[in-house]
């Protein structure tokens, strides 16, 4: 849970800042680094927070510059803050290899921030793509700013109690800095594209929690030095409970009685799953159109002991998992009007395509199939592209037999017999390899096989290398088993 954890990261940065109103070194030492690690979890949010700490600190220290505490609290602030950035960056130095590139945009390159198209996957074409503008980002703030109004107490209209309370209880000094790092993360999301799970209030805002709580709480704390007779207080504060106990309980009730109506038929499944025959193995295949509850039924208290045994189907790994189970009959878990039910299924030979756009490289390029205008040609051209793995990184789960990778694939602008591609079957992450065939150009679009033997269950990874020559495309990538007949 992203954002719960990085609630938890910002959360210190807060009270001792506000409630103490120090800004020695002490307290960028002990309570900075939170940001830093919430930089780590959840970059950009913690960004946004720390945006006004920066300006803040950097104004006061152009203010008290002669002021030796003033310059310590800035530079254990900086140095808390580098802390975070030089952890995130060997973050990515150690994931992707490469300090300055982001673990999410290697994934899909289009989730970056700004306007335009956006979640664009490096597919052809694209999946659900969206055209993001600054009107769209503006409709999602004003969604997720009517869902704090309801979330932020328990109540429609949570969000003007906390602007008065904040207004009522100002601090010259405090409340532009409260409200700026929940304001910064608001106006920041404008340039994101996704307006986040909402089922139960705005997830993007979860991290300005601490800020407006205690921004409200001065307002709270304001009024409780009013001097008003003890009694009359008592029976005040304890009207206001009981009002906002009730608001609260009715929003409760309201918002439970939807999430209970979308997630009505989980009941039914679950006891479907119980009353499954002894020995079986039920496959779940959660998929965009299911409800979001299905993937909750993959749990298995009782481990490999558990009758029954729940897993996720893979397309990858169905067959080799239902037959390391030999004596469990499979099942598959199916949705239908009448309820959930079900369907007996069978192991059969592996069988695999595999997707050229969600296939890994180090070096080349994706172009638009010739003849597929939904699919893709991996291909690398000497001059353009240097040595390295054009394909890998998608693994089938194998089982004991003989396997054969196919690759259909073409090369061109070489002299005869140059060694332009080798082709393998790799295993253990490419520590091992299986299997191997070395290609000499020129070739015309072909299918070319390596074939190996299997004695145990193992992940199979098929890859393709370029040696930096010639034309390389790869138009099609299958794994299968060899079946006789």
């Amino acid at each position: 849970m992203s954002h719960t954890s990085d609630f938890l990261a910002a959360s210190p940065c807060w009270p001792p800042t506000c409630c103490g109103g120090r800004r020695d070194s002490t307290v960028g030492l002990c309570f900075r680094p939170g940001l830093g690690l919430a930089l780590n979890n959840r970059t950009y949010t913690a960004a946004l927070i720390a945006l006004p700490f920066a300006v803040d600190s950097l104004w006061h220290l152009w203010q008290s510059r002669k002021d030796r505490t003033a310059w310590m609290g800035t530079i254990a602030f900086a140095g808390a803050a580098c802390l975070g950035v030089g952890g995130l960056l060997l973050y990515n130095y150690l994931t992707l290899g490469d300090a300055l590139s982001m673990t999410y945009l290697y994934y899909d390159p289009s989730d970056k921030l700004g306007f335009g198209w956006r979640h664009n996957h490096p597919v052809f074409p694209a999946p659900l793509p969206v055209e993001h503008s600054f009107s769209r980002g503006l409709s999602i703030l004003q969604d997720n700013l009517l869902l704090l109004d309801r979330w932020l107490f328990g109540f429609p209209g949570g969000l003007v109690v906390w602007i008065g309370l904040t207004a009522y209880g100002w601090s010259r000094r405090w409340s532009p800095l409260l409200i700026g790092s929940a304001v910064s993360v608001w106006i920041g999301y404008l340039l994101f594209w996704y307006p986040g799970y909402n089922e139960t209030g705005p997830v993007y805002f979860m991290e300005t929690l601490p800020a407006m709580l205690l921004a409200a709480s001065l307002g709270v704390q304001r009024l409780l030095q009013k001097p008003i007779a003890p009694r009359r207080r008592t029976s005040a504060i304890a009207a206001l409970l009981m009002v906002w106990c009730t608001a609260s309980l009715l929003f409760t009730w309201q918002t439970a009685s939807v999430l209970r109506e979308d997630r009505a038929g989980l009941a039914e499944a679950e006891q479907t799953l119980r009353e499954a025959p002894a020995n079986s193995l039920i496959l779940i295949r959660p998929n965009a159109s299911s409800p979001g509850w299905k993937q909750d039924l993959i749990h298995n208290p009782m481990g490999l002991d558990g009758n029954p045994i729940v897993a996720r189907w893979f397309d990858s790994s169905k067959d080799s998992l239902i037959r390391q189970f030999p004596g469990h009959q499979a099942w598959l878990f199916s949705l239908t009007d009448e309820g959930s039910i079900l369907l007996p299924i069978y192991a059969e030979p592996l069988q695999h395509s595999f997707t050229i756009g969600n296939l890994h490289r180090l070096t080349g390029t994706n172009l638009p199939h010739p003849n597929h205008g939904n699919r893709l040609v991996r291909t690398a051209i000497e001059g353009d592209h240097e040595a390295g793995l054009l394909v890998l990184g998608r693994s089938i789960e194998a089982y004991p037999g003989t396997f054969i990778a196919e690759f259909e694939l073409s090369i061109r602008g070489l002299e005869s017999d140059s060694h332009s591609v080798t082709l393998d079957i790799a295993t253990d992450d490419g520590a091992t390899i299986l299997g191997h065939k070395t290609l000499l150009g020129p070739i015309d679009r072909t299918l070319q096989q390596v074939i190996i033997n299997l004695d145990e269950p193992r992940m199979l990874e098929p890859r393709v290398h370029y040696n930096g020559i010639g034309d390389v495309r790869i138009y099609a990538v299958r794994l299968y088993e060899a079946v006789e007949g």
